[in-house]
Formats: structure tokens, sequence, C-alpha cells
């Protein structure tokens, strides 16, 4: 084996080498010098690398709280998004909303604040701008108060626009309507006047018993149905109570056959045994100047086809049938009631004046009707008899009312009424 390893060195060796012989007691020592540099190096690598200290449990704490921190804020900065979206929807609503109400007002004349002003008086606020509630009048020793004539006032724009008299805020609808509202103030009081005159008994309970006795089965059993409504006793008691008075102040009035056959005649209305039908043209615009414009235009004799197919803004099927509804059942919730009442006082070949309703100006012509298809006479003979007597006593009690709000004593408690209150005296008279 030492041969072997000789022959090796001898092969590797560079010419003229001289192979140096190594103590075999220094090896170690060079062994250990080796792992010494080796243990050196890799504790120089180690140590080269940049110090960091381990975290404590503050400085993990303070981390996570950035965390949460940067996580609310980002929740906020969401939801602070999501709030100025909600609040521009809400925003865009309440200005739609408001020109909804805007149009409407326009439409329907710019007059609805409450009370109507007489001619040259200033407006006064309506209830919900926050004016207090004061007294306007004194009739005959009884206070009248500004909420009083508000409601009244409100009542009365309601009952002319439903029968379908209101043109739109003029003149002549200020005029009929405040007259309306202090008749509906004035003849309670008017009312109860006369019957201390006349010497009848005012007490609620006492008029009612004497309804009572005089009524028909059928109101007796109407009667009971409302056993206990006081308004409903109210309302009776007062009907007893203008009877009484007319009974009292005037002559009944004696009806007979004829009579009762002649406003059968005149009030068809009042005994259809079914809804109303008529045949109807219209023409539905948005303005109700421009409703103003075709109507002139068909006074003038223009086409109501060829107008309607200009500016009708209805639905193609009755554009391409030239307005024409057909025959049409009134009387229903298909149509407002202001619609109704129009078309009712139309005639075949008439065309109504422009009105507004619901939102829309209409112009409306009737082709045939209305056929109410009444009973026969003979069947309602006793109920036309009954409306005709109905109808006198209420026009000899609206006589003796106003004769008597004539003489009342009046005073004027708030100057913005004195016009209405000369406007109201001047109608009296007429």
């Amino acid at each position: 084996m030492s041969r072997q390893r000789s022959a090796l060195r001898k092969k590797t060796a560079p010419p003229g080498a001289q192979l140096k012989q190594v103590p075999t007691r220094e090896l170690p020592r060079k062994t250990d010098e080796l792992v010494s540099r080796q243990r050196n190096v890799k504790t120089a690598r180690s140590t080269s690398l940049p110090y960091r200290p381990a975290r404590s449990h503050q400085s993990v704490s303070s981390t996570t709280e950035r965390k949460d921190k940067e996580r609310l804020q980002a929740r906020s900065r969401i939801t602070t998004r999501r709030s100025l979206s909600y609040w521009q929807d809400y925003l865009l609503w309440a200005v739609a909303i408001a020109t909804l109400l805007l149009g409407c007002y326009s439409l329907a004349g710019g007059s609805l604040s409450w009370p109507i002003q007489s001619a040259g008086q200033p407006v006064l606020a309506s209830p919900d701008s926050g004016e207090p509630n004061h007294p306007i009048l004194r009739v005959n020793r009884v206070t009248l108060t500004s909420d009083q004539w508000h409601n009244a006032v409100q009542s009365a724009f309601s009952a002319r626009a439903s029968s379908g008299n209101y043109q739109g805020g003029t003149q002549a609808d200020t005029l009929a309507i405040n007259t309306a509202a202090m008749h509906s103030l004035l003849d309670p009081l008017a009312l109860t006047s006369l019957a201390q005159s006349l010497g009848i008994s005012t007490d609620t309970n006492a008029l009612y018993q004497e309804w009572l006795r005089g009524a028909s089965a059928k109101d007796r059993e109407t009667a009971r149905q409302h056993e206990g409504d006081l308004a409903f006793q109210h309302s009776m008691a007062d009907a007893q109570l203008r009877f009484d008075v007319v009974k009292k102040a005037a002559s009944l009035p004696v009806i007979t056959s004829a009579q009762a056959y002649q406003f059968y005649v005149r009030h068809p209305e009042q005994f259809a045994r079914a809804a109303p039908q008529m045949q109807l043209q219209q023409i539905v615009v948005r303005s109700l100047s421009l409703a103003q414009q075709i109507y002139q235009a068909l006074l003038r004799g223009e086409s109501f086809t060829s107008l309607e197919a200009a500016y009708d803004i209805s639905s193609p099927f009755y554009r391409a049938r030239g307005g024409d509804l057909g025959w049409v059942a009134l009387g229903g919730s298909a149509y407002p009631p202001e619609w109704t009442a129009h078309a009712l006082a139309l005639r075949p070949g008439q065309i109504a004046a422009p009105f507004s309703a619901g939102g829309l100006s209409y112009i409306l012509k009737c082709s045939a009707g209305p056929d109410y298809q009444p009973w026969p006479f003979a069947d309602v003979q006793e109920q036309a008899r009954q409306d005709l007597e109905q109808e006198m006593l209420q026009a000899t009690l609206t006589h003796l009312l106003e004769n008597a709000e004539k003489t009342m004593l009046v005073e004027v408690l708030d100057a913005h009424f004195a016009g209405i209150w000369q406007e109201f005296q001047a109608s009296l008279s007429q």
C-alpha cells in the first residue's frame, strides 16, 4: 500500500518538485485551525445581518390597534359615501314631489290659498302657515274665527270643484266660493234665530225624537243601525228643525201628480236604474291655456277630429279614433267627479268648455246621450213627489235664511274680511 501511494505521488507531482513531508502530529492542529476559521466565517455572516430585536406584547397590541383603526376609518368613509348618496336620492325625490305639487297648484289656477281673496283684498295665510286662530267676525254676539273660515272655504272649494263648475280660479270662482263659505257659517245662526222668533225648540234630543216619530220604516231601520251615533242624531235633528221652521213660517207645498211627473222628466238621473251612459269624444292636453286655444278653434268651426289628432296626449288607440271614447258609463270611480259633472251637463252636439281634473285639461263633446234608463214613472211616483217636496222646502228655507241674514248685526273684527263681507251682502240683495 505504501508503495502504491508513493507511486501515485510520483505521477501527480510536477517535474522537479520536492514532496514535503508533514509530520503526523501537526494534522490535528491544522484541522483545528480550519474548523476555527469556518466558525469565524459563520459567525461573521450571522452577525453581519441587521439586528431585529424581539417584539414585545405592547408592540403587537399597538399594531393591532392601528389595523383596527384603519378598518374603522375605511368603514366610516364607506358609510359617509353611502349617506351622501342616500341624501342625494332624498333630495331628488323632494324636488320631484315639490315640482309635482307646484304643477298641480298651477293647473288648479294657482288660487288654493285660504281664505279666497276678494277683489282688491290680500290673500290671508292658510292654517298651515302658522297663523294663530283669531276672531274675524261677530254675528249676533257670536264670534266666528279664522279657523272656522278656512274650513268653510275648503269645503266650498271641494264642492265647487266636484260639481264641475270650477273654472280654474276666476273671479267668478272666488265670489262663488266665498259666498258659499259665508252661508255655511251664517245659516246655522240664522236658523237658530228664526226658530227662537217662531217659538220652536232647538233642543237636539227633542228634535231627534220628533223626527224619529215621523220617520218611515226604512228611516227607523237606518236610525237603529246608527244607534249611539251623535253625528247622525245631530243631522236628523237639524233636518227636523229646518222642516219645523218652514212649516211654521210658510205654508207647506201641495204636490200634484202632474208636478211630480214634470219633476221626473226634468231629473231622469234621480230615477236611473243603472249608471247613465253617454257617447263622448275628448281632447286631453297638459295646459289649460292650450285647451282654451283649442276650444276657440272649435268655436270657429275647426274639426274636432283634426284638432284631437294634432294636440291630444292620450293613448294612440283613442287618437286613431279621433278621441272617440264610445259609450261610457258614468258615475263610477273611473273618472274624476268634475269630469263626470261636465259630461252630464252636455247634450248631443254640445262641446264643454275646457276644465282641469287630475292634473290634465279636457275638452268633451257629446255625440249621444245621456241615457239614464229611468224606472217607469208609476214605479217611482211617490219618490218623485217626495223629492220635489224636498226641493221646494229647501228653496223656501233658503229664502227665509237669506232674509234673516240681511238683518243680522255683524261686526268685522279683521279688516281683511271687510271686502268679503260687502260682497256677501251684495249677493243677498240680488
